[in-house]
C-alpha cells in the first residue's frame, strides 16, 4: 500500500507522547483517536489487519488535526496470522495476536486504545489511565484497549468513534479546535 506525500505532518504519536510525558489533554486525545479510528474502518473494510497500530506509525499534524498510519509491513487479511512484532512495543499488541491467533479488526482497535492511553500517560500495558481523563472516555479506552478474554467487543471503528464524538460532546459541550503544540 502506497500513500501519496502529504506535507505537515512532521511528528509521530512516540514524539508526542516523549514530549508529553504526563499525557496530553483528554480533549485533544479525543480527537486523534477519532481520526485513528477513521483510518481503521477504512482498512477494515478493505479486509486487511494493520497488526502494527503503535506510536511510531502514527503521524500527526498537530495544527491540523490530522492523523496518517503508516508502516504496513505487518498488515494482513484478516484471518491471518500477524506476520511480525515490533519487539520494543510489545505491550500495545494483544495477547491473541502475540499468541498467533486469528487476526480480526479488533486487534487494531485494542492497539489504537493502548496508544490514546500512552499519550494521555497511561500505562499501555497494564490499561493505567490518568485520574484527569474523564471517566466516560477512560472507560471506553479501558472497555477497547483491554477486553474481557471471555467476552471480546464486536465493535467497529466507527461505532466507536462515534461515541467518542457523543462524549465530546457531553463531556466538553461544543466542537473546539484544540491543537497539540509541540515544544520546539
Amino acid at each position: 500500500m502506497v500513500f501519496r506525500w502529504a506535507g505537515g505532518f512532521h511528528h509521530t504519536l512516540e514524539d508526542v507522547r516523549r514530549a508529553f510525558p504526563k499525557g496530553i489533554e483528554a480533549r485533544a486525545s479525543i480527537w486523534v483517536w477519532r481520526r485513528i479510528l477513521e483510518i481503521q474502518s477504512f482498512v477494515h473494510s478493505a479486509g486487511i489487519v494493520h497488526g502494527a497500530v503503535l506510536p511510531p506509525q502514527l503521524l500527526v499534524k498537530e495544527n491540523d488535526h490530522g492523523i496518517r498510519l503508516v508502516g504496513f509491513s505487518c498488515a494482513a487479511r484478516i484471518g491471518k496470522k500477524l506476520p511480525a512484532v515490533n519487539s520494543l512495543y510489545e505491550m500495545y499488541y494483544p495477547q491473541s495476536a502475540l499468541q498467533g491467533a486469528a487476526l480480526v479488526p479488533g486487534v487494531d482497535l485494542m492497539m489504537s486504545a493502548r496508544c490514546i492511553a500512552a499519550v494521555l500517560g497511561g500505562d499501555p500495558a497494564s490499561g493505567e489511565i490518568p485520574k484527569g481523563v474523564p471517566e466516560a472516555l477512560a472507560a471506553v479506552i479501558r472497555r477497547v484497549g483491554w477486553p474481557d478474554p471471555k467476552n471480546p467487543p464486536r465493535e467497529d471503528a466507527l461505532a466507536i468513534r462515534e461515541e467518542l464524538g457523543r462524549i465530546a460532546d457531553k463531556v466538553y459541550g461544543a466542537p473546539k479546535f484544540c491543537p497539540i503544540v509541540m515544544p520546539e
